[in-house]
């Protein structure tokens, strides 16, 4: 591969990355969070739940 062809493979690969959605916005605050994960767990029981930045 040409040098070229290399650097703009590597802009199309992680171009995307800088556009990315941030994971946390601070539209609610933490207690609302924690009260959502705790009456998800509570529906789950013994079940799995994943989680996003937990």
């Amino acid at each position: 591969m040409t040098i070229r062809a290399m650097v703009c493979f590597q802009l199309l690969l992680f171009g995307g990355v800088a556009s990315a959605q941030t994971l946390f916005n601070g539209t609610f605050p933490p207690q609302e969070f924690a009260d959502r994960r705790a009456s998800v767990m509570d529906a789950i029981s013994d079940g799995v739940a994943i989680l996003q930045g937990a």
